[in-house]
């Protein structure tokens, strides 16, 4: 079985990587070195099919981690004490939507990316905390260029990288 839409976090040295998998829930595969990985876990389970994108959050101050998943075309949050512990759902967050990004600014401010579905653009939902939302989502951006055209209109996968005061969204497209 292959994985795709990884995301990867560190945790007191050791990396965990969070991918879809086979659409029912996430395992997590654990390396010291990014180089070597051991299959860890199941740390997610859904009795609905079409789980994947998942993206993994450490919330330094509470000490948990939140996983940010996608299941039937809505957005669903979930909570564990560890990195590969189990991840109680928690509630949904958006409907109609794919892709989650969780993003803490410099000031504390959290932010949820995600792409709406099926229209492929892609919003910011400020957020109250790391399970409630504040608030109306913002609209980024949508497929206007023709490479974001060439196969099909779409932009998908947001994540959101801060350097030196700008930000960088980075994304798929077509």
């Amino acid at each position: 079985m292959g994985i795709g839409d990884p995301t990867v976090i560190i945790h007191k040295g050791i990396y965990y990587l969070y991918p879809t998998g086979d659409n029912r829930g996430y395992d997590v595969y654990i390396s010291s070195d990014l180089i070597h990985w051991q299959k860890g876990p199941r740390v997610f389970r859904t009795s609905e099919k079409g789980a994947w994108a998942p993206d993994v959050f450490y919330d330094e101050k509470s000490g948990k981690f939140y996983l940010y998943y996608t299941v039937n075309r809505r957005i669903g949050v979930a909570v564990s004490d560890s990195p590969d512990g189990i991840f109680n759902d928690l509630k949904t967050l958006v409907n109609d939507a794919i892709d989650a990004h969780m993003f803490k600014d410099d000031d504390g401010e959290y932010y949820l990316y995600f792409v709406k579905f099926p229209a492929f653009f892609i919003y910011v939902q400020p957020m109250e905390s790391l399970t409630a939302k504040r608030g109306t989502p913002v609209k980024l951006i949508y497929p206007t260029e023709q490479w974001e055209k060439r196969h099909t209109p779409l932009t998908e996968a947001p994540w959101i990288l801060k350097h030196r005061n700008s930000y960088y969204l980075l994304y798929s497209a077509s």
